[in-house]
């Protein structure tokens, strides 16, 4: 399953990000990046207005946050 397709051009920041299908496949790729780059303790995960995927932030949240060890961890 992929994300839907951006229908506007003029959207370079969501364009310019990868986007994920669904919440569990971003935290996944979260998870992944936090253990393999080790550039961010934890990331936050949120869905796309624009593009209805979902993408990954260092900003904090008032999602979760995802851990090298925990995809769901409470936010800090």
């Amino acid at each position: 399953m992929t994300a839907p397709p951006i229908k506007s051009k003029s959207l370079k920041n969501c364009r310019a990000k990868r986007r994920y299908a669904d919440e569990l496949a971003a935290r996944a790729a979260g998870m992944d990046a936090i253990h393999r780059y080790h550039n961010a303790p934890r990331l936050y995960v949120y869905q796309c207005h624009h593009c209805h995927g979902w993408h990954l932030t260092r900003r904090a949240k008032h999602t979760p946050a995802v851990l090298e060890n925990n995809p769901i961890a409470e936010a800090a």
